[in-house]
């Protein structure tokens, strides 16, 4: 392990790097979060929390702040606003007087390739934020490693770009359930 630190640091040590802007960083210990505050628990008649207010059960923990930051995501949206906004679309798009060519049509109705996804997927930029599904990049990026690790040793694996390619080519040709809450964020 100590070998492998300092081998990084002898590749990465005087490159501009994520490894190297981090590297002199102060460590911070980790905050533990021992429980979180249920969602419709509320004070008694004395203005105290119940005992059970609170979750402390790791497992369940994640699904709190899963509904508590899918919240803050809808916090200002005006349902109002957002049908008004879909009013006044049509009539916004119809005053661009920009036209794409021929050439790029023919180019944006073809069905996206393999490679097309692969590329993609190469050129995303590591160490951004999740979406709201809270998968980074970089997930993704392993997944497709892994399967190309078990594609080369013969082992069935799960093709992330293949699925990736059969969505999009899907989204492309029928459009978004709504339901699906797939274009949210």
């Amino acid at each position: 392990m100590q070998k492998d630190q300092k081998t990084r640091h002898r590749l990465e040590g005087e490159i501009p790097s994520h490894y190297w802007s981090s590297a002199n960083k102060e460590k911070k210990p980790c905050n533990l979060i021992y429980a979180l505050h249920k969602s419709g628990t509320g004070e008694n008649e004395f203005g105290v929390l119940p005992g059970d207010a609170y979750e402390k059960k790791s497992y369940k923990m994640p699904e709190i702040g899963k509904e508590h930051h899918d919240g803050l995501q809808r916090v200002g949206i005006d349902l109002q606003k957002d049908a008004e906004r879909n009013e006044i679309m049509p009539e916004v798009l119809e005053s661009i007087k920009r036209q794409v060519s021929h050439e790029h049509q023919e180019n944006l109705a073809k069905d996206l390739s393999r490679d097309d996804v692969y590329r993609a997927l190469r050129l995303s930029k590591n160490h951004t934020a999740p979406g709201l599904d809270g998968i980074t990049y970089e997930m993704w990026k392993a997944i497709n490693w892994q399967h190309e690790d078990d594609q080369k040793a013969g082992r069935d694996s799960f093709n992330i770009i293949g699925m990736l390619k059969e969505m999009f080519n899907d989204i492309s040709a029928h459009g978004i359930d709504v339901s699906t809450g797939f274009s949210d964020g």
